[in-house]
Protein backbone atom coordinates (compact mmCIF):
# COMPACT_ATOMS: atom_id res chain seq x y z
CA UNK A 1 0.00 0.00 0.00
CA UNK A 2 2.96 2.63 0.52
CA UNK A 3 3.87 2.70 -3.11
CA UNK A 4 -0.04 4.19 -3.78
CA UNK A 5 1.04 6.76 -0.94
CA UNK A 6 4.00 7.58 -2.59
CA UNK A 7 2.15 7.73 -5.63
CA UNK A 8 -0.22 10.21 -4.31
CA UNK A 9 2.69 12.39 -3.33
CA UNK A 10 4.46 12.17 -5.54
CA UNK A 11 1.74 12.94 -8.59
CA UNK A 12 -1.54 14.17 -7.53
CA UNK A 13 -3.47 16.03 -9.13
CA UNK A 14 -6.13 16.28 -6.36
CA UNK A 15 -5.60 19.08 -3.57
CA UNK A 16 -7.36 17.47 -1.08
CA UNK A 17 -8.17 13.51 -0.27
CA UNK A 18 -10.46 12.67 2.47
CA UNK A 19 -11.20 9.31 3.52
CA UNK A 20 -13.53 7.98 6.81
CA UNK A 21 -11.58 4.28 7.67
CA UNK A 22 -13.65 1.99 10.01
CA UNK A 23 -11.74 1.15 13.23
CA UNK A 24 -12.74 -0.90 16.62
CA UNK A 25 -12.59 2.52 18.60
CA UNK A 26 -14.71 4.49 16.56
CA UNK A 27 -14.05 5.78 12.49
CA UNK A 28 -10.91 7.37 11.58
CA UNK A 29 -11.06 10.62 9.84
CA UNK A 30 -7.84 10.98 7.09
CA UNK A 31 -6.99 13.93 5.00
CA UNK A 32 -4.15 14.46 2.92
CA UNK A 33 -3.27 17.84 1.74
CA UNK A 34 -1.36 18.76 -1.21
CA UNK A 35 -0.08 21.81 0.36
CA UNK A 36 1.46 19.32 3.61
CA UNK A 37 1.77 16.38 1.22
CA UNK A 38 4.34 14.62 3.48
CA UNK A 39 2.04 13.95 6.08
CA UNK A 40 -1.58 12.94 6.78
CA UNK A 41 -4.06 14.02 9.53
CA UNK A 42 -5.85 11.55 10.97
CA UNK A 43 -8.77 12.52 13.44
CA UNK A 44 -10.41 9.89 15.41
CA UNK A 45 -13.86 10.51 15.68
CA UNK A 46 -14.35 9.46 19.32
CA UNK A 47 -11.68 11.46 20.93
CA UNK A 48 -8.97 14.72 20.59
CA UNK A 49 -7.48 16.42 18.09
CA UNK A 50 -6.04 15.37 14.92
CA UNK A 51 -3.06 13.71 14.66
CA UNK A 52 -0.12 14.76 11.75
CA UNK A 53 1.02 11.24 10.34
CA UNK A 54 4.54 11.17 8.13
CA UNK A 55 2.82 9.32 5.01
CA UNK A 56 6.17 6.90 5.65
CA UNK A 57 4.53 5.86 9.03
CA UNK A 58 0.71 5.79 8.05
CA UNK A 59 0.56 2.54 7.53
CA UNK A 60 1.47 1.29 10.56
CA UNK A 61 -0.08 4.21 12.34
CA UNK A 62 -3.24 2.99 11.10
CA UNK A 63 -2.50 -0.55 11.94
CA UNK A 64 -2.03 -0.18 15.66
CA UNK A 65 -5.67 1.74 15.75
CA UNK A 66 -6.83 -1.27 13.86
CA UNK A 67 -8.49 0.83 10.14
CA UNK A 68 -9.79 -0.53 7.86
CA UNK A 69 -6.47 -0.95 6.18
CA UNK A 70 -8.28 -3.24 3.20
CA UNK A 71 -10.86 -0.12 2.64
CA UNK A 72 -7.98 2.00 2.50
CA UNK A 73 -6.18 0.25 -0.14
CA UNK A 74 -9.41 -0.18 -2.21
CA UNK A 75 -9.77 4.61 -1.93
CA UNK A 76 -5.85 4.61 -2.85
CA UNK A 77 -6.53 2.09 -5.93
CA UNK A 78 -9.45 4.58 -6.89
CA UNK A 79 -7.66 7.37 -7.54
CA UNK A 80 -4.47 6.20 -8.84
CA UNK A 81 -6.51 4.60 -11.30
CA UNK A 82 -8.84 8.15 -11.71
CA UNK A 83 -4.90 9.45 -12.14
CA UNK A 84 -4.32 7.21 -15.14
CA UNK A 85 -7.17 7.46 -16.98
CA UNK A 86 -7.03 11.67 -16.82
CA UNK A 87 -3.49 10.90 -17.96
CA UNK A 88 -4.70 9.28 -21.11
CA UNK A 89 -7.02 11.44 -22.29
CA UNK A 90 -4.37 13.96 -22.01
CA UNK A 91 -2.16 11.84 -23.93
CA UNK A 92 -5.25 11.16 -26.09
CA UNK A 93 -5.67 14.77 -26.27
CA UNK A 94 -1.87 15.85 -27.63
CA UNK A 95 -1.42 13.42 -29.87
CA UNK A 96 -4.50 14.61 -31.57
CA UNK A 97 -3.22 18.11 -31.43
CA UNK A 98 0.70 17.31 -31.76
CA UNK A 99 0.48 14.02 -33.71
CA UNK A 100 2.18 10.79 -32.59
CA UNK A 101 5.90 11.88 -33.89
CA UNK A 102 4.94 15.24 -32.23
CA UNK A 103 4.06 13.54 -28.70
CA UNK A 104 7.47 11.22 -29.10
CA UNK A 105 9.33 13.39 -29.82
CA UNK A 106 8.59 15.55 -26.26
CA UNK A 107 8.72 12.43 -23.79
CA UNK A 108 11.85 11.50 -25.59
CA UNK A 109 13.62 15.13 -24.89
CA UNK A 110 12.10 14.89 -21.41
CA UNK A 111 13.36 11.61 -20.97
CA UNK A 112 16.99 12.47 -21.82
CA UNK A 113 16.46 15.82 -19.65
CA UNK A 114 15.65 13.64 -16.92
CA UNK A 115 18.61 11.22 -17.62
CA UNK A 116 21.22 14.25 -18.31
CA UNK A 117 19.89 16.50 -14.81
CA UNK A 118 20.33 12.93 -12.83
CA UNK A 119 24.23 12.46 -14.41
CA UNK A 120 24.92 15.85 -13.45
CA UNK A 121 23.72 15.69 -9.95
CA UNK A 122 25.38 12.04 -9.47
CA UNK A 123 28.57 14.22 -10.32
CA UNK A 124 28.05 17.02 -8.28
CA UNK A 125 26.97 14.88 -5.49
CA UNK A 126 29.37 11.92 -5.63
CA UNK A 127 32.37 11.65 -3.06
CA UNK A 128 35.42 13.12 -4.98
CA UNK A 129 39.11 11.64 -4.07
CA UNK A 130 42.07 13.93 -4.84
CA UNK A 131 45.81 12.55 -4.47
CA UNK A 132 47.19 14.71 -2.23
CA UNK A 133 50.99 14.44 -1.82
Amino acid sequence: MQHLLDFLYENSLDKLVFCVLPAPFGELQLTWRAAEAAHWEVRSASAGPAQQVPRADLVVYLTQRGADLALFERELSSLVAAHVVVANQLLVAAQRALGSDGVDTVLRGQQLFVRELREALSGLLSPRLRLVR
